[in-house]
């Protein structure tokens, strides 16, 4: 028995044929939101609700709270969950940051903590650098006063060197006359003396 094939000649990949994602619309990324909120009453005194989420805050937390009928609360806090470098932190990471900051998990996402000490947290998170105290705003420098440092530091560079004199003998105290300021190596405006020379 002999098969048969079709004679029908191959159909060509249509120019107006397109690859999936070319054809449907991209799906916009949802980018979580830490929030926190507060319940006005005795039992909920000093703590915060931190959670996340990717909806809105407010009716995410009406949803929250709704069941159990509560309509004195605050949303105190709704801030992108954004690293500076455009990495995502969650919730947990921030409830362990205050966690280490030896702030109360009083229970489940609950946190004895201020708004202050919350935003300074997310403030670590965001930059990656540690603080003391409450440090809730970052502000770099302007572009001018940067500027200024840098004009600063170079003149007093060059006074340094222009008044560099050979060390002198002395009396061997430890505030020798002979020691010298020495440059500083990173920082602007930071003297460091350098050892007695005698």
């Amino acid at each position: 028995m002999i098969a048969s094939y079709s004679m029908r000649p191959l159909r060509r990949r249509s120019k107006v044929s397109r690859d999936i994602e070319e054809i449907l619309a991209p799906k916009p990324e949802a980018r979580p939101r830490i929030y926190a909120y507060s319940i006005n009453d005795k039992a909920h005194k000093g703590l915060l609700k931190v959670g996340q989420t990717t909806r809105n805050v407010k009716q995410r937390v009406a949803e929250q709270l709704k069941t159990a009928s509560i309509k004195n609360y605050t949303i105190e806090l709704d801030e992108p969950a954004d690293r500076d470098d455009g990495t995502i932190f969650s919730d947990h990471d921030v409830r362990a940051a205050l966690v280490r900051k030896k702030f109360v998990n009083a229970d489940l996402e609950w946190m004895r903590c201020s708004l202050r000490d919350l935003k300074t947290v997310l403030t670590e998170l965001r930059t990656g650098r540690q603080f003391t105290g409450t440090h809730d705003q970052d502000f770099p420098m302007r572009p001018e006063q940067a500027e200024a440092v840098k004009v600063t530091h170079d003149y007093f560079l060059s006074r340094w060197k222009k008044t560099r004199t050979p060390s002198r003998a002395s009396c061997g105290m430890q505030k020798c006359a002979s020691a010298r300021p020495s440059p500083p190596t990173n920082s602007p405006g930071r003297l460091v003396l350098s050892a007695c020379s005698c």
